[in-house]
């Protein structure tokens, strides 16, 4: 069971894409992959704002065997630069989603609407890939936040997610 879009994703080792025009990029760091892995990797960073700013949407960009790029609230006291692997998911109990993918590239909200980053909140940028070659892959995503052009007249959203951690599906 996985997730799935449309858009071809982009970005890596190669370079950071265009700044957003609103907004900031976060580069999460460097890993490598090894031949047939599947995994999730967690970053951690403080978001470095004084004030509360509602975003309208958020840009992932990832290169060949990213999956998914997933931006939490943590409510755990981890240093910045943290890099954890969270593929069991365990991890998650302590993290309240922020921006989820409405297909694999990001989010776009309607007009007017916006979900709000907290002053100095502390993000988890989730990362999962899987490598289906027989090489290791080098991986660099990088994240475009996008500000919400009109910051006081906001209708909150909110992010939903519902994981099953022990699902089972038998042969045939």
């Amino acid at each position: 069971i996985a997730c799935g879009g449309s858009k071809k994703q982009t970005g890596g080792p190669k370079g950071p894409p265009p700044l957003p025009a609103n907004g900031i990029q976060i580069a999460i760091p460097e890993t490598e992959i090894a031949p047939g892995e599947d995994r999730q990797t967690c970053w951690f960073t403080t978001f470095e704002s004084d004030e509360d700013v509602w975003i309208s949407g958020f840009e992932a960009f990832q290169p060949s065997g990213g999956h998914h790029i997933i931006a939490f609230r943590s409510l755990e006291d981890v240093a910045d630069g943290t890099v954890i692997d969270c593929t069991d998911g365990s991890a998650m109990a302590l993290w309240m989603p922020l921006l989820l993918a409405q297909d694999v590239t990001g989010l776009e909200l309607p007009e007017g609407y916006g979900i709000k980053i907290p002053a100095k909140a502390k993000l988890v940028f989730q990362s999962h890939y899987v490598n289906t070659s027989s090489e290791p892959i080098k991986t660099r995503d990088y994240v475009n936040i996008n500000y919400a052009p009109d910051q006081d007249n906001i209708i909150g959203a909110a992010p939903f997610a519902n994981s099953v951690l022990d699902l089972t599906v038998a042969p045939n």
